[in-house]
């Protein structure tokens, strides 16, 4: 890529290195045979003679990541009818090199590298980083019927009131950061340019500050809060091209919260000593969750009019569902 002290060049990046400004800047064409209608910024690469170098088409070839987390985890097996475990993690991940394939996170508008020359300025959250995550899950025989605590009686009682036990895993975790692109590119430079973030300006947007946010025509984010370090104005008028100061990740900016509850409520009636006949009521989403998918659903470039705007047909959760199923076991 453009090494960044050409940056200053400006408008000139973009003209022909036959152009009158080129010469008059002292810019000749590297070698004899270089296409006159080529850009001043081609000549300037290290190596002009390339005009696409991707060496990113399978897998990220650099980069470094940390996870640190406080890990807890409860058990308690099958003690007066109950086996339940919970596990906690308060984690944070940073790294400089967030995707497996960074050319397609490139094209989706996600956090890639924005300056190869100092990779220590692309250090951040990673678009994996979930610090708060806690799972339940349980299973809890009814102390009903024979051999229980109560009404430890057989026949009818026992068929009708005997057997139940009550199932469930339940999720909770922090949404993942966002990442913000792309401002205006600079010529000779293939990565994405971060916007500046105007200071005294929520991220956010007042509608969704609000008690009365529509997510389906109301912004999540302030468009007011961006600067595009290259608009064309900016570059026209004679200024340099610049990198943005925004991080690759915003963690104060994160996709919603997310929730899930299953239930299993189960019914087992003993036939013989070798069979028995299995009830099963199953709650999926059984509190009905609605939970917009807005990390890979919204619109995340403050240049494009439908900037912040939800797909709210993109959600995480399905429905809420209720099976029912009936098994004869032997």
């Amino acid at each position: 890529v453009l090494n960044p002290q050409y940056f200053a060049l400006g408008s000139l990046l973009g003209q022909p290195i036959s152009s009158p400004q080129a010469a008059a800047a002292g810019i000749y064409a590297p070698f004899a045979s270089f296409p006159s209608s080529q850009t001043v910024a081609q000549a300037l690469l290290p190596y002009p003679q390339f005009f696409t170098l991707n060496t990113d088409c399978c897998l990220e070839n650099l980069g470094q990541s940390s996870y640190h987390a406080l890990e807890v985890q409860v058990r308690r097996r099958f003690h007066s009818g109950l086996n339940l475990m919970a596990a906690y993690t308060w984690s944070k991940t940073l790294t400089d090199a967030d995707s497996t394939l960074p050319f397609f996170a490139q094209t989706t508008g996600l956090g890639t590298i924005q300056n190869p020359f100092n990779l220590k300025q692309e250090k951040a959250l990673s678009q994996q980083d979930i610090p708060q995550n806690l799972v339940l899950s349980y299973i809890y025989e009814l102390p009903v019927g024979k051999g229980k605590k109560f009404l430890n009686h057989g026949g009818f009682t026992n068929a009708v009131l005997g057997g139940w036990s009550i199932s469930g895993i339940q999720t909770y975790h922090s949404g993942q950061p966002f990442s913000f692109c792309c401002a205006t590119g600079i010529p000779g430079w293939g990565h994405n340019i971060r916007f500046d973030q105007v200071l005294g300006q929520s991220l956010f947007s007042q509608a969704y500050l609000s008690d009365n946010f529509d997510p389906v025509n109301d912004s999540l984010f302030n468009k007011n809060a961006f600067i595009d370090p290259n608009s064309p104005a900016r570059i026209s008028a004679g200024g340099a091209y610049q990198l943005g100061d925004m991080a690759r990740e915003i963690g104060s900016v994160r996709s919603f919260f997310f929730y899930n509850e299953d239930f299993n409520l189960l019914k087992r009636t003993q036939i013989t000593e070798k069979s028995d006949l299995l009830l099963q009521v199953t709650f999926l989403n059984a509190f009905n969750r609605h939970i917009f998918d807005a990390h890979n659903s919204v619109d995340l470039n403050p240049n494009d009019p439908s900037f912040g705007i939800l797909n709210t047909g993109n959600t995480l959760e399905g429905p809420r569902r209720i099976q029912l199923q009936l098994k004869f076991e032997f």
